[in-house]
């Protein structure tokens, strides 16, 4: 554990001393602020606006601007180090690299966590000012914040998996777009695939909200979840082992 806990930490510390990922945590918080100053300055002047600023802003982190961020860290961290042969200095340490694997994917997730928090934050805040805040409201906001953290594990683990099918960065969010943008048309095109498409979950949250919710439901997209983090850990992790650097 001790081992893991230096991987993860480690991880973390080279993110964060990169200036880029320091100003990219908060573009989904940013985001959220431009959001809530357009609806207030709206509600203002018209009487009308978002109604619900967090959970507006949770939508399109969800779909777009988390899995990017997550795709453009697992490029980095992993294929960025491939290319740049620096992943070689890791790998002398004596850590497994299924440990060293696991260090990156959760110091991934972990940094989506914190841009998860700032971003609640503000809208909390932004909330506060446009006149919606209520306890009700908020508890559904942190609620719905922490629900989504589950399908973006799955996404940041699938991320994982093709930084290591890429040789370079640049492949690896392309494959990302692509895989994305394939699994949305067949869900379009094939209605009757559309759940099985991980793009089809990362709303999770919303199958808790409303007066009534579906177990079988919930069930069967936490059940797609666990299998797409199972099956693309396990895929990644044995590629990540065999991988001759």
């Amino acid at each position: 554990m001790k081992k893991l806990g230096n991987c993860i930490r480690a991880e973390l510390i080279k993110l964060f001393e990169r200036r880029k990922y320091k100003i990219i945590i908060m573009l989904p918080a940013v985001y959220c602020l431009i959001v809530g100053a357009y609806s207030i300055a709206i509600k203002t002047r018209f009487q009308i606006g978002v109604t619900n600023i967090p959970l507006s802003v949770l939508s399109v982190c969800n779909n777009v601007i988390m899995p990017l961020m997550a795709l453009l860290l697992a490029a980095d961290l992993f294929a960025g180090e491939q290319e740049g042969k620096t992943i070689k200095s890791l790998l002398t340490r004596p850590v497994s690299r299924s440990c060293i694997y696991f260090g990156k994917i959760v110091s991934i997730m972990i940094y989506l966590i914190i841009s998860y928090g700032m971003t609640l934050f503000v809208a909390l805040i932004m909330s506060a000012f446009s006149g919606n805040f209520t306890a009700f409201g908020l508890g559904t906001c942190f609620a719905s914040y922490i629900l989504s953290i589950l399908p973006m594990f799955a996404v940041v683990i699938v991320t994982g998996f093709l930084s290591q099918i890429a040789r370079s960065p640049s492949v690896t969010i392309i494959l990302g777009v692509l895989a994305s943008a394939a699994m949305g048309l067949i869900g379009t095109l094939l209605p009757q695939f559309y759940g099985m498409m991980l793009t089809s979950h990362t709303g999770f949250y919303k199958l808790f909200m409303g007066s009534t919710f579906s177990m079988y439901t919930i069930m069967t997209s936490l059940g797609m979840l666990l299998g797409y983090g199972l099956v693309f850990y396990v895929v990644g992790d044995v590629l990540f082992n065999r991988r001759d650097y």
